[in-house]
């Protein structure tokens, strides 16, 4: 399997230097590494310069309009059989993680595998979907862990890449897309891949601007299906659906103690 690492990076030196070397650590070497700068100031650059030696890694720092710019001009670069994106910041979870990737047979259009987050020095697996559950409803509401994703490199640029007119959730839309416009297909390799740096803007607390463009390309791309939802989503919400599943947890619980 040839994988291509595409990194973008802004102003975030010490994190990029983390994330270029979690690559330059493995066991085996991905097939290319493409860093993607955005005319950072910070510092950044003399890093990527300091690994400029690798083999397999291609630097770019020009101004560019938004993270999904960024990554589209490093989907343009790359050629590998699948990319992976790995932001500044993130780190692949251990030296093997591209040799453990070599033992599988990787065929679906996305392949997904585990993702972590550092809680106070421990690492604690991140929520996924299970593929088994995945469908509109539940992936509307969730994610697909980006860091983890590895997707045909022939797919993205066969659908264009990223929106670039989303400044937090194109990576999402596209899977969305993916699944339920283009018959994408997809599955979930159990294997660890990456540690989340929580710090992106993607893991802001405020969730209500990511809310937001959700809210925009669901009725932009699925429009007729959305008065459905939100009258399930009222529903779900509602005191007596509420009522009757408190009802029926207090219910199995006494059960349980028979």
């Amino acid at each position: 399997m040839k994988l291509s690492i595409i990194t973008i990076n802004y102003n975030n030196s010490a994190g990029l230097k983390k994330t270029i070397e979690s690559v330059a650590n493995q066991s085996v070497a991905p097939y290319q590494y493409i860093v993607v700068d955005g005319a950072s100031n910070d510092g950044s650059v003399d890093v990527m310069n300091a690994f400029a030696d690798l083999p397999f890694i291609t630097l770019m720092s020009e101004p560019d309009s938004g993270i999904y710019n960024a990554m589209n001009k490093g989907i343009a670069l790359a050629h590998g059989d699948y990319c992976l994106f790995l932001n500044s910041g993130d780190i692949l979870y251990d030296d093997k993680v591209i040799e453990r990737l070599n033992d599988f047979t990787l065929e679906r259009d996305i392949e997904y595998g585990n993702q972590y987050v550092d809680v106070n020095g421990t690492l604690k697996k991140d929520h996924f979907l299970d593929p088994t559950w995945i469908s509109f409803d539940t992936l509307r509401n969730s994610h697909i862990p980006h860091q983890t994703s590895l997707i045909r490199t022939t797919w993205l640029k066969q659908h264009g890449g990223y929106n670039e007119n989303y400044r937090i959730i194109s990576d999402w839309a596209f899977v969305m897309l993916s699944l339920f416009k283009w018959n994408g297909t997809i599955r979930h390799l159990e294997t660890p891949i990456s540690i989340y740096d929580t710090t992106g803007i993607s893991s802001d607390t405020d969730k209500s601007p990511q809310r937001a463009e959700r809210n925009d390309f669901l009725q932009r791309e699925f429009a007729r299906f959305m008065p459905d939802y939100e009258r399930w989503d009222k529903l779900k919400n509602s005191p007596w659906l509420k009522a009757a599943e408190t009802f029926r947890n207090i219910r199995s619980k006494l059960l349980r103690k028979k």
